[in-house]
């Protein structure tokens, strides 16, 4: 079984170590350089928003209200950077996928909730999550700024998370021209 990635870094080890396994280190090594001049690409790209939006990756699967917040180490803080954006649970020194209060996400009060398509269809849609309580307090509701990702790229850090850096990018800078 592969390791767990949860930083940039750590992308080509984990695809060295897979294209070992499978027989294919040279297609592995290249793999890392595509990837890698995906990654270079996109930072170097993603431009300055004007302002620093607050993200919450919140983990949600049903309306039970129990969510988890990103926070550090979740891989989602590493993204959210690279993007140009700011972790909330981070910033707030929360370890890698923290339990969530009601209380604890209005305090946070995120610019803006960054969730995986599977988690926002288990609560209904954007309306859902929206409502759910604490989550509908927060400033990223009343703007409605909500960012989903397919559950098998955001976290996945692998071919993809360049274009995924600069999408990203894209949706922060233009909430944030909204602010």
């Amino acid at each position: 079984m592969a390791p767990e990635v949860w930083t940039l870094s750590e992308l080509p080890g984990r695809v060295t170590l897979l294209a070992v396994a499978l027989g294919v280190p040279q297609a592995g090594e290249r793999l890392i350089a595509l990837s890698q001049a995906a990654i270079d690409e996109a930072l170097k790209n993603i431009g300055k928003a004007s302002a620093i939006l607050r993200v919450a990756f919140l983990y949600v699967r049903g309306t039970a209200s129990v969510y988890l917040l990103g926070g550090s180490g979740s891989g989602a803080d590493e993204i959210v950077a690279a993007a140009g954006g700011v972790d909330v649970g981070a910033l707030n020194g929360l370890a890698a996928f923290t339990p969530l209060t009601a209380e604890a996400i209005v305090q946070a009060d995120p610019d803006v909730l960054l969730v995986m398509t599977r988690g926002l269809e288990s609560v209904g849609g954007i309306d859902g999550l929206l409502a759910l309580p604490g989550v509908s307090s927060t400033r990223a509701a009343t703007t409605r700024a909500v960012i989903a990702v397919d559950d098998d790229l955001l976290l996945s850090f692998g071919p993809r998370t360049g274009a995924l850096i600069e999408r990203l990018a894209e949706i922060l800078r233009s909430f944030s021209s909204d602010a």
